[in-house]
Parts: structure tokens; sequence; C-alpha cells
């Protein structure tokens, strides 16, 4: 009975540092050697950093209370960021995109990274490394969208029930 209730722990963690597909990668970029990822499966957003498929930590927040804030609408730059929480401290992922063209740049570079925080402290703050973000977090939106949730600019908050 105990090696039947490690092997299905073991399985259930495997299936948690699982890499994201395609179908459900909703960011994701390398951190030096690392990669930084957020997925979504069942309603459920999974965040992951650390060695490719062996990440050092994964976080996971039902889709219904992620903390989310999208884009505003206004200024040069477009960006969204979605904290996850873990026992006082916060990773702030985040992706931004300059929509102002560089003439050097064939085209626009999505950046991205992740902000550890305790309370207001930042604790890290880590780019992706250089062309290595994939998506950018606005998928986040659509998720909430689906499931039945719309964005208050006036609260800045999710709120459900919208038109």
């Amino acid at each position: 009975m105990r090696v039947a209730l490690i092997t299905l722990a073991l399985l259930l963690s495997a299936a948690a540092m699982a890499e994201c597909t395609d179908a459900n990668e909703v960011f994701s970029c390398r951190v030096g050697q690392n990669a930084l990822q957020v997925c979504h499966e069942d309603n459920t957003l999974i965040y992951s950093f650390g060695p490719p498929g062996n990440p050092d930590l994964t976080l996971t927040e039902p889709l219904e209370t992620a903390d989310f804030t999208p884009w505003p609408g206004i200024g040069r730059t477009m960006w969204d960021s979605l904290a996850f929480h873990n026992e006082g401290i916060t990773y702030e992922v985040w992706a931004a995109l300059d929509k102002q063209m560089d003439e050097t740049a064939p085209e626009p570079q999505v950046q991205g990274g992740v902000t550890v925080m305790e309370g207001d402290r930042t604790l890290a703050s880590l780019t992706c490394s250089e062309g290595s973000v994939r998506s950018f977090l606005d998928t986040v939106s659509v998720l909430k969208t689906a499931i039945g949730q719309c964005w208050d600019f006036d609260s800045d908050s999710w709120t459900t029930g919208c038109n």
C-alpha cells in the first residue's frame, strides 16, 4: 500500500512538472539555463521555474481566482502580469511589448520575466533571455472570459455576471 501511495505521489508530481505543450502554453521563456513557464490545464494555471523538465518550483492557481492584470490599453508599451502567491512570496510573471518600432529590429520583440516579492520588497527580478519569449500573457484574458469573467477597469478587478 505504501509503495502504491509513493508511486501515485511521484506520478502526480511528474504531471505537475511536465513542460507545457503548444495547446496549453500561456507563457514561456528561458532565464539563463532555466525555463519559466505558465500553462493552463482544467481551469488551473501552473507556474514552473527551473531546469527544463525538472523545475525547482511549481505552483498552481485556479483560473477563477488567478491574480491577472491585463494591459489597460494606454501607453506605448503593451503589458500584462500574472501573480502566483506561495507562503507570503509573490511570483509575478510579466510580458511587455513596446509598440514603437525600432528601425534596427525587423519586428518587435516581446520581453518578459518574473519578479519575486515578499510584501513590497523585491527579492529577485529575473528577465527572460533575449528572443526567448514564446507567448504573451493575454491568453489568460481569453481563458477568464471563457469562464464568465470580465475585467472591470473601474475597480481594476475581475468580475462575474458580465454583459
